[in-house]
């Protein structure tokens, strides 16, 4: 499956598509409270991916069709990290990954709770988790379409 890029309206903006999956914020999901996510804050050139993915439940990232946000990166494995949301919070656990999820720099070793802002790096990527994607949806300079938001 090929990779297609679609312009959005903003000049210079282009989000990839295609060879990923990620989670869509309806309009409603602006009334509903915060809606959780993850960015993907850096991909080598050669990544065919997807954004940000909306967080519902467990969401588990990897290059597999398995996963439910695919990113294309040959150093994740498969199933390469889960994050879950419950009652205590938002939680990162590496799925026995061959090279390791590391959040802020750090090895994990099991689950680890996540806080706003913390950097998760995983094969060649760096993702960010945030707890409220709706900001980056609002602001007059970006084009929700383009990112999945709409």
């Amino acid at each position: 499956m090929g990779r297609d890029q679609r312009t959005c309206g903003t000049p210079g903006a282009v989000t990839t598509q295609g060879d990923s999956s990620t989670g869509k914020l309806a309009p409603a999901a602006f009334d509903e409270g915060p809606v959780p996510g993850l960015l993907l804050a850096w991909k080598p050139s050669d990544v065919g991916a997807s954004d940000l993915a909306r967080l519902q439940g467990t969401t588990t990232v990897g290059r597999s069709r398995g996963a439910e946000w695919i990113v294309r990166d040959a150093r994740l494995s498969k199933s390469h990290f889960e994050v879950a949301g419950g009652d205590q919070g938002w939680t990162l656990r590496d799925l026995g990954s061959t090279n390791g999820t590391f959040v802020n720099g750090r090895r994990l070793g099991g689950a680890t709770a996540l806080q706003d802002q913390d950097v998760v790096r995983a094969g060649r990527c760096l993702f960010v988790f945030v707890t409220d994607l709706r900001p980056m949806a609002v602001a007059p300079e970006i084009e929700p379409s383009c990112h999945g938001m709409v």
